[in-house]
């Protein structure tokens, strides 16, 4: 990702009022040329772990870490 599209996608996170484990974030890019929001999906489907070549490890280890709070 480009650094303006970072930006982006960091300014859409802090308007959520709730901590996301797992937010994907689509955009695209206006006539202008800066990125905008296409859809934030806060209610995943499918996580696509069957193409993490740690097989969702680091996501498994991070929803443990959040119910252990």
């Amino acid at each position: 990702a480009e650094s303006d599209e970072i930006r982006a996608a960091e300014a859409v996170l802090t308007s959520i009022d709730e901590d996301q484990l797992y937010s994907p974030i689509d955009q695209v890019r206006c006539h202008e040329g800066a990125p905008a929001l296409m859809e934030i999906e806060l209610i995943e489907p499918d996580l696509y772990l069957a193409f993490d070549p740690a097989e969702g490890r680091g996501f498994a280890a991070a929803v443990r870490e959040r119910i252990a709070c």
